[in-house]
């Protein structure tokens, strides 16, 4: 993910919920995600922020450490969260999305 597609989510006007990745591949614990698990989840458009190809969105987002979740729902920013364990994440991204849901007057 650029900075250019994360202001275009930020910008964008329709409904939208966002989860975005911030890792890297030398990152050991962000090898414990299992990334499936996550893209798997219904109605969450995941991206990945490699932070190496890309350190400007990671320290935009106050990103500190790897690896790190954030969710943009109708362009607001909630997070991040430090976290290499996957039911935690996913546990956090489903409240996140419940919230979004809500907001935009859907079950």
């Amino acid at each position: 993910m650029t900075q250019e597609e994360f202001e275009e989510i930020l910008q964008d006007p329709k409904p939208r919920f966002t989860a975005i990745y911030f890792g890297a591949t030398w990152c050991g614990p962000c090898k414990q995600i299992d990334t499936q698990a996550l893209d798997s989840m219904p109605g969450v458009e995941w991206l990945k922020c490699d932070v190496d190809q890309n350190n400007y969105t990671p320290g935009y987002c106050s990103v500190r450490s790897i690896p790190s979740f954030l969710v943009v729902s109708n362009g607001k920013v909630t997070g991040p969260i430090q976290q290499s364990d996957n039911v935690t994440v996913i546990q956090w991204v489903m409240e996140e999305q419940v919230r979004h849901n809500k907001n935009i007057g859907t079950k």
